[in-house]
């Protein structure tokens, strides 16, 4: 990508994850990117060193994941770190994915899927960062969490939130084949029965 389209694909990608532009039917056309607005951008040199990578629209998307919106504090420390983090997640994903399972979703799902009150209990690691939001969503694709959450914390702002989250990065990350995942799923728990 050049300069200019990575102005593009972050001015559309922003739009996608923090109001109700549509990516994935307009792709990264939004009226506000033009030249001249990349040329009067005061940071367009963030914009030439996002050029430089390899996959800026992964960089992209594990920042704003991280709630990252603003370019300046994507090209940082900390965006390449998320980013290492998210790209070694993504290489990987089958593996990753069933050992966070195994680590924190432990022998019994639906005690971590579920809760009497308060929050379920794999909600609330994914609060505290200890399991990925790629997690939630295989889950999601495999037993349809989200639905039973989406009854148990109906209008809950911290859900809505992470539920916004979710529904955004889908397309993203379905991409990605999950029935290895959805099959190494049930074998372990095959084996704990």
């Amino acid at each position: 990508m050049n300069t200019f389209q990575c102005f593009q694909e972050y001015t559309a990608l922003k739009l996608y994850f923090t109001a109700s532009y549509d990516y994935m039917k307009y792709g990264a056309r939004v009226k506000s990117a033009t030249p001249l607005a990349l040329e009067r951008h005061k940071n367009r040199y963030a914009f030439e060193k996002l050029a430089k990578m390899r996959d800026p629209r992964g960089y992209l998307i594990s920042n704003f994941l991280k709630d990252r919106v603003w370019i300046g504090d994507m090209i940082s420390t900390e965006g390449e770190q998320d980013y290492k983090a998210w790209k070694k997640l993504n290489d990987s994903l089958d593996y990753s994915l069933l050992e966070e399972v195994k680590q924190h979703v432990g022998e019994d799902p639906s005690a971590a899927l579920t809760a009497t009150k308060g929050y379920p209990l794999l909600l609330k690691k994914y609060l505290r960062g200890q399991v990925s939001i790629e997690l939630l969503l295989a889950l999601d694709y495999c037993v349809n969490i989200r639905h039973h959450w989406d009854q148990w914390m109906h209008g809950d702002m911290v859900w809505e939130e992470l539920r916004h989250k979710m529904v955004k990065y889908q397309p993203f990350f379905y991409v990605n084949d999950l029935e290895p995942f959805k099959k190494g799923l049930q074998e372990y728990y095959a084996d704990r029965t």
